[in-house]
């Protein structure tokens, strides 16, 4: 079955386009081959590709101008990937696939092509401009496609008509009519394979006959194929752009059995040895032909003429004879291998009506079973022959029909090496070839493991991939950028580094084999911040037996964080970007210890010597008197009591009652009745045993304690100067009062009765305490409390001296003699008036 390209005209350039076009009815049975992809160039342009009448035979098929080939001048080529991107794809990972494509046809050996990525254009659509670009136009905006545009990508190319020499050329694809992916997603295009396709026209090749090469004319969705280059698409770039000589080309002519010579037949190299293809050619007007780029000597060689599946319409030749049929050097029966660089001529059979034009599937792997289903004229399973190029494709059955396609078991060898085979249709020595229509790959990659599976969002961790069918020359695509450093350590084993992703979160790793497969693990890697960084740690020190609550600031704290201190696990109770708190850990040994702060991923900072672990001491008590009989509340001041308690407080060996834990530097006790004199105070942290001492640190008294029964008000503003009624007894004569520490100003002082001003204090419960000149005090925990005062509306000023004025108005006389001034200059106005409204009449009189 023929297909026939459209060519829609363009104005101004020359373009490769990727057309679409119906084949076949819908068809239950076949639904992958519904439609197929049609890959053509247009010639018209303002500087149109003038095809002459002679022409060079060549290994493979090039545009040409009016006086030759056209090719870039240098051999570094910029490219500018449109920073828009794909609609289809929520990442930047179509960029990634791009770039991969421009590196398939740079990483040819025998090829001197390279490219460079320019960024400095990006975010310019204008294909008219000086970058060479690769966009997607999802509105038209080119103006390169017409409404319901069955072009899926073009390739816009201007070049020098008196050299060849290309002076600009664009790839667009067309994203208002066609959808497109990296991953494989049902009904899209591969945009490598499409890339790859178009950038071997951007580099000046024209189509190829070989079913399997990605200079292929036609395509569908999903389909891969085109990602990776076949002998016959290097060759192609090595010989526009050669590194080095050709060692073994191989020279010939065609002609019919007239000796006419025929003009555009597609010639075809084989290896003798195996049946790959590996490289073709077209006649040029005399029949002659050169195939270059063979990688072994032993081959057999035929022609074919362009009748189908590819013809004279895809490939752009002045001129193509198709009047023959297909012919080996040597005779379809038994062909000659050719081993030296001149073929000789090859007189090809005359025409027939055998046309095999297309199979499915395209692809096998190594020991698999499968259906082979084929679409050929003239072909009649009951007299003809199915065969294949390599003798490991063995047919299992019958060939039987349906629905319009003949189908028959096939089975492939395992030990058959991937490569293009040739599919052919025999009726005695009348052949027709699929060239290339069925590629052997090896089996797909799988991924089983990603180790480890997190990492910091700056990039740079090395990964270990476990899975199966990896191949020498994969790449990594993490997220939507590509790994670097990726090592072949074997089939089963990868290894690359990460790149940044600022955005962090999970992504998807998908491993590209060199031969377009690939295998895509959704969520397979996740970025997390990087180590944490600290500003500060609060407090530094705490008891050895843990519970202290350590607030330490910084950035980059995120859930999974973790803190060790002395390589202990510290309990982290809560958590932001910035700040978090934790609660030590019990630590045997006393003194500084490292504080390490790990992020998910393994990310950790250390702070060497972070926190030091002390001892309990004690550094005062207060009151240090109290009455033999005990009941003296206690305050107890020191470093490293336990936080978390218990704590056992004794004077003289007595245990205190009502120990309360403040702080890991306070305590409260009330102390137990004792003897007369001076005793040891001993505080002891019960959970690991130590024990702080304050040697003759308490002393018992005769006389009793003084106490608070009462205090009124028991709040007042924070500026101070609130009046306060303490009631209790055994208040002596020169005993102080304290609120919050400050002392308070005693205007009145009898045993039972205090009354006081109130210093200026910080909002918030305060401790009153009363202290007898002996030492001997009471404490009133939280006692009086300082409440926020705000200034009356309307006062004048604010500050401190403005509130005292109005708290305390100065005397009545101070008063009236403020306002005597003002009642001065009321008269003298007085007088004033009188005297010019005085003057004023006599003027009217």
């Amino acid at each position: 079955m023929e297909l026939r390209p459209n060519h829609e005209s363009q104005n101004g350039l020359s373009k490769s386009i990727i057309n679409q076009n119906e084949e076949m009815k819908k068809n239950k049975e076949f639904p992958i081959m519904i439609t197929r992809e049609r890959i053509l160039f247009a010639q018209l342009c303002c500087l149109i590709l003038i095809f002459t009448t002679f022409y060079s035979a060549s290994a493979y098929i090039r545009f040409y101008g009016q006086n030759g080939f056209i090719y870039w001048g240098s051999n570094v080529v910029t490219y500018t990937i449109n920073s828009a991107g794909s609609d289809d794809i929520p990442d930047k990972s179509e960029e990634a696939a791009i770039r991969l494509a421009f590196q398939a046809w740079s990483n040819v050996p025998e090829a001197s092509i390279q490219f460079q990525e320019d960024p400095s254009g990006a975010n310019s659509s204008d294909i008219s401009g000086p970058s060479h670009l690769v966009l997607f136009d999802e509105n038209n905006s080119t103006g390169l496609f017409t409404s319901n545009s069955g072009i899926v990508a073009i390739t816009p190319i201007t070049f020098e008509p008196s050299t060849g020499q290309i002076l600009d050329a664009d790839i667009v694809f067309n994203g208002r009519d066609h959808q497109f992916s990296v991953d494989g997603k049902a009904g899209t295009f591969d945009v490598q394979a499409i890339a790859t396709h178009e950038i071997g026209h951007f580099l000046g090749l024209d189509h190829s006959a070989i079913r399997s090469a990605t200079m292929f004319p036609f395509t569908q969705k999903n389909e891969y194929f085109p990602r990776s280059l076949s002998d016959d698409d290097k060759a192609g770039v090595a010989n526009i752009y050669p590194a080095g000589q050709d060692p073994f080309p191989v020279n010939g002519e065609v002609r019919n059995k007239q000796g006419t010579g025929m003009r555009g037949a597609h010639v075809v190299a084989v290896d003798a040895a195996t049946g790959k293809v590996l490289t073709s050619a077209v006649t040029d007007d005399k029949g002659f032909f050169k195939l270059t780029g063979l990688t072994v000597r032993g081959i057999f060689i035929y022609a074919e003429p362009l009748d189908g599946p590819v013809t004279k319409s895809e490939i752009h030749l002045p001129q193509v004879d198709s009047n023959f049929g297909t012919t080996f050097y040597g005779g379809n029966q038994n062909p000659q291998v050719i081993s030296s660089s001149n073929a000789g001529t090859l007189t090809v059979d005359d025409a027939h009506s055998l046309n095999l034009m297309q199979i499915s599937p395209q692809k096998a792997n190594p020991g698999q079973i499968f259906t082979l289903y084929f679409m050929a004229d003239g072909f009649n399973p009951s007299t003809m022959s199915l065969e294949f190029s390599n003798p490991g494709f063995q047919i299992l059955g019958p060939i039987t029909q349906a629905n319009g396609w003949y189908k028959v078991l096939i089975s492939v060898s395992s030990s058959i090496n991937p490569g293009l085979y040739n599919v052919i249709i025999r009726d005695g020595s009348r052949i027709s070839i699929l060239t290339g229509g069925l590629e052997v790959l090896s089996p797909p990659p799988t991924i089983a493991t990603v180790s480890p599976s997190q990492g910091s969002k700056a990039g740079g961790d090395s990964i270990t991939l476990a899975g199966d069918g990896f191949q020498s020359g994969a790449q990594i695509m993490v997220g939507d950028q590509l790994a670097t450093n990726v090592i072949f350590v074997n089939g089963q084993t990868l290894q690359f580094t990460t790149p940044a992703n600022s955005a962090g979160g999970s992504v998807r790793v998908m491993v590209i084999n060199p031969d377009g497969q690939f295998y895509n693990l959704d969520n397979g890697f996740t970025y997390v911040a990087g180590p944490p960084q600290v500003n500060s740690i609060s407090p530094q020190e705490g008891s050895t037996t843990g519970g202290t609550q350590i607030t330490i600031t910084g950035s980059n704290f995120v859930s999974g964080i973790t803190v060790t201190i002395g390589g202990k696990n510290a309990n982290i109770l809560s958590l932001s970007s910035s700040q978090l708190v934790c609660e030590s850990p019990s630590s045997l040994t006393e003194g500084p210890q490292d504080v390490v702060l790990t992020n998910p991923g393994g990310y950790s900072l250390t702070i060497p010597g972070g926190f030091t672990y002390i001892p309990p001491s004690i550094s005062s008590v207060e009151p240090a008197i109290g009455q033999v009989q005990g009941g003296t509340f206690i305050q107890i001041k020191g470093k490293g009591f336990d936080p978390k308690g218990p704590i056992e407080v004794r004077i003289g060996g007595k245990l205190c009652s009502n120990i309360q834990i403040k702080s890991e530097n306070l305590l409260y006790a009330t102390t137990p009745p004792g003897t007369l004199g001076k005793a040891d105070l001993e505080a002891l942290n019960t959970r690991d045993g130590k024990k702080a001492t304050l040697l003759q640190g308490f002393e018992y008294t005769d006389t009793l304690d003084p106490k608070i029964t009462s205090i009124s008000p028991s709040s007042g503003f924070e500026i101070g100067g609130t009046q306060v009624t303490i009631q209790g007894s055994g208040f002596k004569s020169q005993a102080t009062v304290l609120i919050g520490g400050h002392p308070a100003t005693i205007q009145s002082l009898q045993p039972t009765t205090i009354v006081i001003l109130t210093p200026k204090g910080s909002v918030g419960a305060h401790d009153v305490i009363v202290r007898n000149p002996n030492g001997q005090e009471v404490i009133l925990l939280n006692g009086f409390t300082y409440i926020q005062y705000t200034p009356p509306a309307g006062g004048g000023g604010g500050g401190g001296g403005g509130c005292s004025l109005a708290m305390q108005p100065e005397p009545a006389w101070n008063s009236v003699g403020a306002v005597m001034p003002l009642l001065f200059l009321l008269f003298l106005l007085y007088l004033s008036n009188k005297r010019r409204r005085s003057f004023d009449l006599k003027i009217a009189s």
